[in-house]
């Protein structure tokens, strides 16, 4: 099997993965149900011989190849029909349509065509929120409906609001008492589709929008939270990397509790404190991107409860502040 110039490994169920001549391949084998995973590699294959097809059988595991992984760019095309307003943010919405809003508070809202392709799709403006906005935590609830709070810039800054896309109507959400500035203000769902914020105000505070009930409730504090990146994790927890800091911790909502978490190995704020985006990774772990050139990996620990640990991840190509 392993001579051979070009082979495919035919799965058993008819699963087909090729097998690239001149390159290292993983054979990845996994329980059913999940109780193990194991894998080998195969050595580089040689060439030149014929196809083969080569079949495993067996009832408790799966088996598949994982490929070399190519890196390759992705292309970009201009939309048919520009928005009938400057557009700054975008939110895909439950329906498949893309809410669209600006600084002014203006709103539009962009329907696919029959055959689900944004580029020829539809522009429709829409009522406008209550309060302009800029730089705001915002969420697509899991009821459906959209969460604004806050704004570096505009009116919003100390107010929340909902949108209610089968109506296309924006309503206030009652402040916080007392009222805090939410400003650029982080925000992430919980567990329970309630969303936690920390307002920039409060330099650490938090607050927690019930989504039924429609009021806001205390949170447990933390280190300062303005301009971060929050994660939300497999576990629910909440992962953070305090403002302009290399320390990190975690929030986890069923304790309503900070975790203290290891150091980032490498700074990750650049010029005015600023950080860019964490990614959650299929195998749970979480990837940051620095406002600088460089990243970080982090693992969480075994139990929510548990302070997971940082590796550096690898340096961006192009040079600091560029």
């Amino acid at each position: 099997l392993l001579t051979t110039h070009s082979v495919t490994l035919t799965l058993d169920g008819g699963a087909v993965a090729p097998v690239v001549a001149g390159k290292s391949h993983d054979l990845r084998l996994r329980s059913t149900p999940p109780a193990a995973f194991g894998y080998s590699t195969f050595p580089t294959i040689a060439e030149p011989v014929t196809d083969v097809n080569h079949t495993l059988y067996s009832t408790n595991w799966s088996f598949w190849i994982q490929p070399p992984i190519t890196a390759g760019g992705g292309t970009w095309s201009a939309l048919n029909h520009a928005p009938p307003i400057g557009v700054n943010q975008c939110m895909l919405l439950g329906d498949g349509t893309v809410l669209g809003m600006n600084g002014d508070g203006r709103c539009c809202r962009l329907t696919p065509d029959s055959s689900g392709s944004y580029r020829n799709g539809t522009w429709t403006q829409i009522l406008s929120m209550n309060k302009s906005r800029m730089f705001y935590a915002s969420a697509l609830l899991t009821n459906g409906n959209v969460f604004v709070a806050g704004g570096e810039y505009g009116a919003g800054r100390r107010h929340a609001e909902l949108f209610d896309p089968l109506n296309n109507i924006w309503t206030k959400i009652p402040d916080p008492i007392p009222g805090p500035a939410f400003s650029d203000a982080i925000g992430k769902i919980l567990h329970n589709g309630n969303m936690l914020v920390a307002p920039v105000s409060q330099f650490g505070g938090n607050v927690i929008y019930n989504v039924v009930s429609n009021n806001w409730q205390p949170a447990a504090s933390t280190h300062n939270q303005n301009e971060v990146a929050w994660v939300k994790m497999q576990n629910d927890c909440i992962l953070t990397i305090d403002t302009g800091a290399q320390t990190s911790e975690h929030y986890v909502p069923s304790l309503d509790q900070w975790i203290m978490d290891g150091d980032v190995p490498v700074p990750v704020y650049g010029y005015g404190a600023e950080i860019g985006a964490g990614f959650l990774l299929p195998d749970g772990n979480v990837f940051y991107i620095g406002g600088n050139s460089n990243t970080a990996i982090y693992t969480p620990g075994p139990t929510p409860t548990s302070a997971g640990s940082w590796v550096a991840g690898p340096p961006m190509v192009f040079g600091a502040n560029q």
